[in-house]
């Protein structure tokens, strides 16, 4: 089996020399005399070192220098530091532990010290990659077959819809109509349900309820498969006996369908699903998502309705408009933004990592047209926030074997801005590859999310598998499940 490199840093010759000779036994040492070889020899991804002995104190780049080094570059989650000092005092040791140091080894060294503590940080890591490596594949597992269950469901959907529609054929070709006669009352029906929504708000209609609504008219007259021809062609009036088998043939027929409970539970089951993933978007070509935690759209206001101030509509190609009247669209993302938000925030996430909020106030002095928004990176989120919220940011490292990181910042550490202008990045440039999500954890909340909130602008924040109290679980019960 090949022998785990481990980096020896240390201007010391003797020092170099006695940790090679401890080590080499069961190690491949490799050592530099200062930082700077330090650097080199890690290369742009640590160069497959198991882990680093740090000097503190050298000529050129000193040990500090280098933890900053790997923590800027993101990869000193994956090549460990033991730091190496003949006297660590509290505030080093402090100093040290915030620049994500593991362990640290004294001066002169203890053979038997030195291994076991050696071992012990090579084995705890090994040990922890494993398992983000299992968790990563079980995660791609659960994704897969999630996509296949949408997949099924979207071809369970058309298929439902496909049998509607050949039944109000059916009941339309009995009773002689024009062909255009369900097209009709489909596209009457929705105009209705629209319109409901907009003017009656109290009842609650979300597009999908009103795209129901629609296609179940198309069964409006199913009733009329069961009666016979000589009833239902009849161009007189029935007769006594007629009209007596019509009565017999409506008292057979279930008042309650055995589907109504099933298709009630199904919708509820539906609601719950949207509540949780919802993924609101704009068009095909902008697919601009909104917050799963706040309720910025209309369509979720299902109680202690008010009148919006305005709308914030986002178009296609760019663009975006105030609105004072409500204008559904259902392929096009509308912000509805309420009184209390009058103070507050549209905080844009662009697919570069960048954020902008910019001031709601302003944006009620714009006019009802269309005005241009930063285009040069993909806009992919949008939210009404307030001044004490805060954004979570979740991405890929820009790594051979990226993890998915987040991290969650202050509203209030980014300046006001324009929508043209392109916000600011809350990390370093070059440390993601990808965006995967943004979202808005509005203040109230932010006590249970602390343990991610305002890290430094040199790291994109932490996995998974390293925060407590239940930060993930709290995500994923909004819906935010990209980590």
């Amino acid at each position: 089996m090949m022998k785990k490199r481990i980096l020896i840093v240390d201007d010391q010759e003797i020092n170099r020399d006695i940790l090679a000779g401890i080590l080499s036994k069961s190690y491949e040492p490799v050592v530099a005399v200062n930082g700077k070889e330090a650097v080199e020899a890690l290369g742009e991804d640590g160069n497959g070192f198991a882990l680093v002995l740090l000097d503190l104190v050298m000529p050129e780049m000193d040990g500090y220098d280098v933890l900053e080094h790997l923590n800027e570059n993101g990869f000193i989650d994956e090549v460990p530091v033991i730091v190496i000092s003949a006297e660590v005092d509290a505030e080093t040791e402090r100093k040290c532990l915030a620049l994500n140091v593991v362990d640290f080894i004294r001066k002169p060294f203890d053979k038997l010290a030195v291994l076991r503590r050696v071992e012990n940080v090579i084995n705890l890591f090994a040990i922890q990659h494993n398992l983000e490596k299992l968790v990563d594949e079980k995660t791609e597992e659960i994704k897969k077959q999630n996509e296949k269950l949408a997949q099924q469901a979207a071809c369970l959907k058309r298929t439902n819809e496909r049998i509607i529609e050949l039944l109000g054929t059916v009941v339309e070709y009995r009773n002689l109509e024009s062909g255009q006669h369900i097209k009709r009352v489909k596209g009457f029906t929705k105009l209705l349900a629209e319109q409901i929504a907009v003017h009656y708000p109290e009842y609650g209609l979300n597009p999908k309820q009103i795209d129901m609504i629609a296609a179940a008219s198309a069964l409006h007259d199913v009733g009329k498969i069961a009666i016979s021809d000589s009833i239902l062609l009849k161009p007189g009036r029935l007769t006594k006996e007629e009209f007596e088998k019509y009565q017999k043939l409506n008292r057979k027929l279930p008042t309650t369908p055995a589907t109504e409970t099933v298709a009630s539970e199904e919708s509820k089951a539906n609601e719950e699903i949207v509540v949780k993933n919802k993924q609101l978007v704009t068009s095909k070509d902008d697919e601009i998502k909104t917050s799963r935690i706040r309720t910025n759209v209309l369509d979720d206001w299902q109680e202690n309705y008010v009148n919006p101030i305005a709308y914030f509509k986002f178009l296609s190609g760019g663009k975006f408009i105030k609105i004072d009247n409500y204008d559904y669209t259902p392929e096009l993302l509308t912000l509805a933004v309420k009184e209390v938000e009058g103070n507050g925030y549209l905080v844009l996430g662009y697919e570069d990592g960048r954020i902008v909020k910019v001031p709601v106030d302003e944006l009620m002095e714009y006019n009802n047209r269309e005005y241009s928004r930063y285009t040069e990176s993909k806009l992919i989120f949008a939210s009404i926030a307030q001044k004490d919220d805060a954004v979570l940011t979740i991405s890929k490292e820009n790594k051979t074997h990226p993890k998915t990181m987040m991290r969650l910042d202050r509203l209030s550490n980014f300046d006001d801005g324009k929508l043209m202008e392109k916000g600011k990045l809350p990390f370093n440039e070059g440390l993601a590859s990808e965006i995967l999500a943004y979202d808005i954890i509005p203040n109230d909340k932010l006590s249970e999310f602390k343990g991610i909130l305002d890290k430094p602008k040199t790291t994109l924040g932490y996995t998974a598998n390293n925060v407590r109290g239940g930060i993930v679980d709290k995500l994923h019960s909004f819906g935010i499940n990209e980590i």
